[in-house]
């Protein structure tokens, strides 16, 4: 993607969905950033940059994304 090619650092897709609302694609995405400081923040600036919305939140293990992703469904 090209958040991954601008900032020189990888991105861990966890989850994502879109759907229309209104007639426009909008979607979600969890990810796992880099553990190096310098690489998560060249991402948060991208994601600030292009002006796009994230929260952060803090890890969760796998069993608590499993049961996100069920109750989500």
């Amino acid at each position: 993607s090209d958040i991954v090619l601008s900032c020189n650092a990888p991105v861990n897709i966890l989850f994502a969905n879109t759907k229309e609302v209104e007639g426009q694609a909008v979607g979600q995405m969890v990810v796992e950033l880099p553990d190096s400081v310098e690489e998560a923040e060249r991402i948060t600036h991208y994601l600030r940059s292009n002006d796009i919305r994230f929260e952060e939140v803090s890890k969760m293990d796998a069993s608590s994304i499993s049961m996100y992703l069920k109750e989500t469904w």
